[in-house]
């Protein structure tokens, strides 16, 4: 049972509910000792029910508003902490790999690169003449002058 606020109002009103009934000369609907009782029960009840779910209330804006002024202030870590550990080693690793991928593909393009020059050089002629001297492109000697004019060689 709850505690009187006024201990002094509710002994008075618990002396007077004890005593006798007095024959009122108000007629009307009268109600019992045992209803008045059982309505303050009934009564007492909700008020403790409502106090214990006000009381809730409270705790829950209170943790509510104090998880917003720790974020806001940027005290608290944000709430996928742990999700964004994970995600950062999961593309670390990624990258790990793209970085192993990509330096296989450049030794593989540097093998390819090898094994062409080593074709083209032993698919095509040697630079030298019959004499042993170093042939000579024609494309190279033309002059500036020369090439405005189409097909001309000097």
């Amino acid at each position: 049972m709850c505690t009187p606020t006024h201990p002094d109002l509710h002994a008075a009103v618990l002396t007077r509910a004890a005593a006798e009934p007095q024959t009122s000369t108000v007629t009307g609907p009268s109600a019992s000792r045992r209803s008045l009782l059982a309505d303050l029960a009934n009564f007492t009840d909700r008020a403790r029910r409502q106090e214990d779910h006000i009381r809730r209330l409270e705790q829950r804006l209170a943790e509510t508003l104090g998880e917003q002024v720790w974020q806001r202030a940027g005290l608290g870590a944000p709430p996928d902490h742990d999700a964004l550990h994970k995600r950062i080693a999961h593309l670390e690793q990624h990258n790990a790999e793209l970085q192993q991928q990509l330096a296989d593909r450049d030794d593989d393009l540097d093998a390819v690169r090898t094994a062409n020059r080593q074709l083209i050089a032993a698919s095509t002629p040697p630079r030298t003449g019959p004499d042993g001297q170093p042939r000579i492109r024609i494309s190279r000697l033309v002059s500036d002058t020369d090439a405005s004019t189409p097909g001309r060689i000097p």
